[in-house]
């Protein structure tokens, strides 16, 4: 009789995607972005890219950042595996950071790396955190990652959507080309969805 999961003498390939976080919260957050049946452009670019392929990977992990990368909400890494004809992105959450956040803002931070695995996809030659987030910013990007976040939160006024989306891209020129008044809406919304005193809260 078959003992394993699989028949013949080929080892079971490793899933493409695989959802290594801990923490319930974010945990779920992005399985309702990569597995929860959005329509969006970026989760049918996460999908269609990672899921079935035998050469992108994908993973989600999350921990307690440190050093350069204590304040950050999240990172993400890419490069070759073993076999240099495979390349693995790493999606790491900072748990130090997100431990009160809303389901809300918990979305859009998801997407947010997302869009940074997907620019890391598009452009092998690595282009620097800082020149990604430009690039992010942009009309046609900010405006994918907005719907996905509305696509999820059909009840989030465009105005609080459109707020969250800039979270982490504080840096950029477009940002820093705002008034004063919208900078400051800005960073108080991220912080009042971050730390729990506006949107849905998670249940543990």
């Amino acid at each position: 009789h078959d003992e394993g999961g699989y028949s013949g003498d080929e080892p079971p390939s490793p899933p493409e995607i695989v959802n290594n976080v801990d923490d319930p919260c974010i945990r779920n957050s992005v399985i309702s972005v990569v597995n929860g049946g959005c329509k969006n452009q970026i989760t049918n670019f996460i999908n269609t890219t990672f899921a079935n392929s035998d050469q992108f990977h994908l993973q989600f992990n999350d921990a307690v950042l440190a050093g350069s990368s204590a304040n950050v909400d999240a990172h993400t890494s890419c490069g070759p595996m073993a076999d240099l004809t495979q390349m693995l992105t790493i999606i790491t959450f900072n748990n130090s950071q997100l431990g009160n956040s809303s389901q809300e803002y918990l979305a859009a931070t998801v997407l947010h790396e997302a869009v940074h695995a997907w620019i890391d996809h598009k452009f092998p030659d690595p282009i620097e955190n800082a020149a990604q987030h430009q690039l992010m910013a942009s009309t046609s990007r900010f405006a994918l990652m907005r719907e996905a976040l509305m696509e999820m939160f059909p009840n989030l006024p465009l105005q609080d959507a459109s707020d969250l989306t800039w979270g982490g891209l504080f840096e950029t020129v477009l940002f820093n080309s705002l008034s004063n008044a919208e900078k400051s809406r800005i960073i108080e919304k991220n912080h009042a969805f971050k730390n729990g005193n506006s949107g849905t809260p998670c249940v543990h």
